[in-house]
C-alpha cells in the first residue's frame, strides 16, 4: 500500500520545530511492511495544501496528514480540505462541548477562536477518542483512505496507535518487517563498506545500509517476510554473513551507546574506573554517567585542563611535563595512573591533547589516551581535523574505545 505522509506547518518549514511526527509515523508503518513512498513538509498555505492533496490522492493508497488543526489564523488544514473536496465546513457541537470542558478543567473559558476546531469538512469521520482540543479525522474514498491528525506529537501518536494502525491491521495483509542496527567503532564509512565485500550474498536475505552519524558508523540490516518467523530466519542468515566481515568492529546493537556497553562490562567484571581528562573537558565522565547505575563502577573524574592542574591535582612533576610535553604518551600514561591511584579504582583512563586546529602548535588536533591497571598500561595516539566540539567527541570516543578493547581482550 503506497503511503504519503504530509506534515503541515510553518514552524516545520522554517526549522523552528523538528518534524518528529514523520519519524514516528514512518517507524510504526515500517513495522507493518508499509511502503512509504513520500514524506513531505509544507507550509500553512491553502493553495500549497490543496496542490499536495491533488497529487497525493491521485498517487497514493493512504494519505496521512498532520498539523494545521489548531484555533489560530494560520491553522488552515480544515479549510483547505473543504476547498479541495468542494464541501462545507460543518459545526459539530459535541466537539466544541469537549473543547469547553477541557478549558473548564483548567479553570479557563474557551475562546471563540476554538470554535474553528469544531468546524469539520463534510463527509469526514471524527476519530474518537482523542486527547486534545483538535479531533483526528478520516475519509475512506473509493481509491484511497485519508487520515488527518493534529500536529501535537502526543496527540498524533495516540490517534496513530488507537485508530490508524488497528485499521491497517484489520484491512490489509501486512508482511513482517524487521530491522537490526550494528554500531561500529574505529572504522570510517569507506573502510566499513570495503570490509563488507560479500554485499551481494547478504542482499539475498536483507537490504543493507550504511548510516554514518559522527562519531559512530552504523550498519543496518532490513528484512521482510510473510510472517515474523520467516523474517527472523532471513535476519539470522544475513547477520551471520555480516558478522564474519565486521564482527571485530561492532561494539553494540540498536541505539546502545559506547558508554552503556563499557559500563555493562565494568559491572560484569566488578571493576571500577577513575578518569583524568584534559582536552576532553569531562566529556568521557559525562558519557559514562549518563548511564543508569554508573555509580556502581565509576569512582570519579578530574578535569586537569591546564599544566598547573596536572601538577596540583594529579601530582605530575613539572620537570616531566617540561621534558615530555603536556601532549605526549608519557603524560597520558601518568595521568591514567594517577587517576587510578587517586580514586582507588581498578582502572585509570586519561586524555591529553589539543582539540583546537587554530592554535599555533604542531600538535594541534592530536590526542594521547592512556589506560592503567596494576598489571597493564597502554597509550593510543589519534589525530582529528574537525572543529573543537567534534574533536572533543572524537577523542572521547577513542578513549572509551580503548577501554572497551581492554575489557574485551584482557579481562
Amino acid at each position: 500500500m503506497k503511503t504519503h505522509i504530509i506534515n503541515i506547518g510553518d514552524e516545520l518549514t522554517s526549522g523552528r520545530i523538528a518534524n518528529s511526527n514523520a519519524q514516528v509515523i514512518s517507524r510504526e508503518l515500517f513495522k507493518l511492511g508499509m511502503n512509504i513512498e513520500m514524506i513531505i513538509t509544507i507550509p500553512d498555505d491553502n493553495q500549497t495544501v490543496i496542490n499536495q492533496l491533488a497529487y497525493s490522492t491521485s498517487n497514493a493508497d493512504l494519505v496521512i496528514i498532520t498539523g494545521g488543526l489548531g484555533p489560530t489564523e494560520d491553522d488552515r488544514t480544515l479549510q483547505a480540505l473543504a476547498e479541495f473536496y468542494e464541501v462545507e465546513l460543518e459545526f459539530h457541537p459535541e466537539v466544541f462541548a469537549r473543547i469547553q470542558d477541557i478549558f473548564a478543567q483548567r479553570e479557563k473559558v474557551a475562546s471563540p477562536a476554538n470554535r474553528k476546531q469544531a468546524m469539520i469538512p463534510k463527509n469526514f469521520e471524527i476519530l474518537s477518542p482523542y486527547l486534545g482540543t483538535a479531533p483526528g479525522l478520516c475519509l475512506h474514498h473509493e481509491h484511497y483512505s485519508m487520515y488527518v491528525f493534529p500536529g501535537v506529537p502526543r496527540e498524533m501518536s495516540f490517534l496513530l496507535k488507537t485508530h490508524l494502525l488497528p485499521w491497517i491491521q484489520r484491512n490489509y495483509v501486512c508482511s513482517s518487517m524487521l530491522q537490526k542496527t550494528y554500531r561500529t567503532i574505529n572504522l570510517p564509512e569507506s573502510e566499513l563498506a570495503q570490509k563488507v565485500d560479500n554485499l551481494e550474498e547478504i542482499e539475498k536475505f536483507a537490504k543493507i545500509s550504511f548510516l554514518p552519524h559522527f562519531p559512530v558508523n552504523d550498519v543496518v540490516l532490513t528484512v521482510s517476510g510473510e510472517n515474523t518467523p520467516a523474517a527472523e530466519k532471513k535476519l539470522q542468515l544475513a547477520e551471520k554473513l555480516l558478522w564474519k566481515k565486521i564482527g571485530p568492529w561492532v561494539y553494540g546493537e540498536g541505539d546502545q551507546t559506547l558508554g552503556e556497553v563499557v559500563g555493562k562490562l565494568l559491572l560484569k567484571h566488578k571493576l571500577t574506573l577513575g578518569i583524568a581528562e584534559s582536552c576532553t573537558g569531562g566529556l568521557i565522565a559525562d558519557r559514562l554517567t549518563n548511564v543508569e547505575g554508573s555509580s556502581n563502577y565509576f569512582r570519579g573524574g578530574i578535569v586537569a585542563y591546564s599544566i598547573q592542574a596536572k601538577q596540583n591535582m594529579l601530582g605530575i612533576d613539572e620537570d616531566i611535563i617540561e621534558q615530555q610535553g603536556a601532549v605526549s604518551p608519557a603524560i597520558a600514561q601518568l595521568m591514567a595512573e594517577k587517576a587510578r591511584l587517586k580514586f582507588r579504582a581498578d582502572i585509570g583512563l586519561s586524555t591529553t591533547g589539543l582539540v583546537s586546529l587554530y592554535e599555533h602548535n604542531p600538535k594541534k588536533g592530536l590526542v594521547f589516551c592512556g589506560i592503567s591497571t596494576v598489571s597493564f598500561k597502554n597509550t593510543v595516539r589519534e589525530v582529528s581535523l574537525g572543529d573543537r566540539k567534534k574533536n572533543k567527541l572524537r577523542f572521547s570516543q577513542v578513549a572509551l574505545g580503548m577501554l572497551l578493547e581492554f575489557l574485551k581482550n584482557n579481562i
